[in-house]
């Protein structure tokens, strides 16, 4: 079987890059040594030019020279001051206070977000499976630079890490001290620092897994080679494994149906709908509460994170916002369909259905069965159409009734 060079996983970058949650303007306190001509992570694979040309033996003799050669030009030194405890900068959660001397040996990933950001919510999955595929090499370290003033407070940032059940430390930057001196300016950004304790490579805006996977197998052999990879385990002490179990987790939205005297309540983070009526009463559960896109009847189904509802006579619709998908609840027949989406995020490109030209003038209509989506948020019905609330690509997308076409 014809493999694809390593290199080809990431030339792709520039393009699947897109632009974070905002840029701030770089803080005076940003270090006076430029770290302007750091790595990109697109620009740290050694070129090939056309990777359906690359056969087995090319690929062997790439992987020998990734053992030979450090694959970073530039490294800069990271001292300790930024993550120490009694410097008083920053704040920990889920771990007890780390520094960069007790990681020495690991690739530590800094991932620069704020709770309030949807860019920085699609790449918790990215990061997820990257710990997931190397658990003893990578370290993975949430950065939480606030954009408001209310998203610096402690318990509001515990809160964001159960809700998006984030299982690796998280550091409180509330006067962005790490923000400047690493100079970043947009949510999401990455920083990488090797093994060696070096800031060696950056990536702003979200980034795909194949692309993140493609860098860490073109650095890591040299690193295994020269034996300064520690693949010793590390465990966090997690916040979840203090949380309490409680009825609801963290609801996103509730529709109320006076008529009928139910309550609609998208249980987000239990991954299920749960129908009580206006007294509290539960009536009805939908869905298993386990990760899922299962269709089904409402013990079998799962969804991922819900969110928006709309009700329409009998029938529920659902926002089902990390599956990036529209379900739909028959109320009679207590099953659970999906009607658009095909359970992955969409592209920035793909935010344009229908469009091939380059030039792109709506307005985009595509089959919601083939058309991927991005983030639906909130619905409505209203007439013959249901509005989604697309927060993604930030947009109003538009599905009539008989699901026809979406766009």
């Amino acid at each position: 079987m014809r493999l694809r060079s390593l290199s080809a996983l990431v030339c792709c970058l520039a393009a699947m890059m897109i632009t974070g949650c905002g840029e701030e303007t770089p803080s005076a306190q940003t270090p006076q040594r430029s770290m302007s001509s750091v790595a990109q992570v697109k620009d740290l694979m050694p070129g090939v030019t056309d990777a359906t040309q690359v056969d087995d033996t090319q690929v062997s003799l790439q992987t020998v020279a990734l053992q030979e050669k450090n694959p970073f030009q530039r490294r800069f030194p990271i001292p300790e001051a930024p993550f120490a405890k009694k410097s008083g900068k920053v704040e920990w959660l889920n771990t007890e206070p780390l520094t960069l001397k007790k990681l020495r040996g690991k690739f530590v990933v800094l991932d620069f977000w704020t709770y309030c950001c949807i860019n920085c919510h699609h790449i918790l999955p990215v990061l997820k499976k990257l710990e997931e595929k190397y658990p003893n090499e990578i370290v993975v370290i949430g950065v939480h630079s606030a954009k408001f003033d209310e998203e610096k407070n402690t318990e509001n940032i515990r809160d964001a890490i159960l809700r998006h059940d984030i299982r690796h430390p998280v550091v409180n930057d509330h006067d962005h001290y790490l923000w400047n001196f690493f100079g970043v300016n947009s949510w999401p950004t990455l920083t990488v620092i090797d093994p060696e304790g070096y800031f060696v490579a950056i990536n702003r805006g979200e980034i795909d897994f194949e692309s993140l996977d493609g860098f860490f197998k073109n650095c890591i052999p040299y690193y295994e080679k020269a034996k300064l990879l520690d693949k010793t385990p590390v465990e966090f002490e997690l916040e979840i494994y203090e949380e309490e179990p409680t009825p609801l987790k963290y609801p996103g939205k509730v529709l109320a149906d006076a008529e009928n005297n139910l309550l609609y309540i998208t249980d987000s983070s239990h991954n299920r709908i749960v129908i009580s009526d206006l007294d509290g009463n539960v009536q009805e559960i939908i869905g298993s509460g386990k990760v899922g896109r299962e269709d089904g009847n409402y013990a079998s189904a799962s969804f991922d994170h819900p969110q928006g509802l709309a009700l329409n006579g009998d029938t529920l619709y659902v926002a089902d916002v990390e599956n990036h998908m529209i379900r739909k609840v028959d109320l009679a027949t207590k099953t659970v369909s999906t009607i658009a989406g095909l359970g992955r995020q969409a592209s920035f490109q793909e935010s344009f259905p229908g469009v091939t030209a380059t030039k792109q003038t709506g307005p985009w209509f595509g089959n919601p069965q083939k058309t991927p989506i991005n983030s639906p948020w909130a619905l409505w019905v209203h007439e013959d159409n249901l509005y989604i609330a697309m927060a993604g690509p930030h947009q109003i997308w538009i599905m009539p009734l008989d699901e026809s076409r979406i766009g």
